[in-house]
C-alpha cells in the first residue's frame, strides 16, 4: 500500500499551528516524507561513524556502557565502603531486633566477634555423675533404676 493513496488530509486549523504537516498533493506528500527521512538520518549517523575507534562489538558495547572509564563510579565506591563497614559489624541483625546506637560501638562489636560458643561438656560430665540418679520421688529413688 502506498502512502500516496492514503486519504490523509489535515484539518485547516491544525495545519496552521503545526510546522510540519503533510499536504494533500501526492508529490508534496512524498517530498515531505523524504525531507523528514533526511532530517532523521542526518540527526543519527550510522553506527560505524558513531564509534570513531576501531574495535569489536563487545569493545564498543563496553565503551558505551562506560566500562572503559579509568575511575570508579560513585556507586561502586559507595558499595565498597558499605561492604567494608559490614565486614566490621560482627553481629547479624535479625528482623525486628531493637538496638541502640551504643550497640554499634566497638566494645559491643568486640563481644559479638568472639561468638557464642556452646560448651562441650557440662558439670555432670565433669563430675562424672548421672543426673537421672539424682532425681527422687516421695518414697525414695525412681522405680526401675538400680540403687547405688
Amino acid at each position: 500500500m502506498l502512502l500516496t493513496r492514503l486519504p490523509f488530509r489535515p484539518a485547516v486549523a491544525s495545519s496552521q499551528r503545526c510546522l510540519r504537516h503533510f499536504s494533500s498533493g501526492a508529490q508534496k506528500q512524498n517530498d515531505s516524507l523524504v525531507e523528514l527521512l533526511k532530517a532523521s538520518n542526518a540527526a543519527s549517523p550510522p553506527p560505524t561513524a558513531r564509534t570513531g575507534a576501531p574495535g569489536s562489538l563487545a569493545t564498543r558495547l563496553a565503551r558505551e556502557a562506560g566500562l572503559d572509564r579509568p575511575t570508579q563510579s560513585r556507586e561502586m565506591v559507595e558499595s565498597e565502603r558499605r561492604a567494608q563497614f559490614q565486614r566490621q559489624v560482627h553481629r547479624s541483625w535479625q528482623t525486628g531486633d531493637v538496638y541502640s546506637p551504643s550497640d554499634l560501638s566497638g566494645a559491643e562489636q568486640k563481644k559479638w566477634k568472639t561468638g557464642r560458643k556452646k560448651p562441650q561438656s557440662d558439670a555432670f560430665d565433669v563430675l562424672g555423675i548421672n543426673p537421672v540418679s539424682e532425681y527422687k520421688v516421695g518414697c525414695g529413688r525412681l522405680e526401675g533404676l538400680p540403687h547405688d
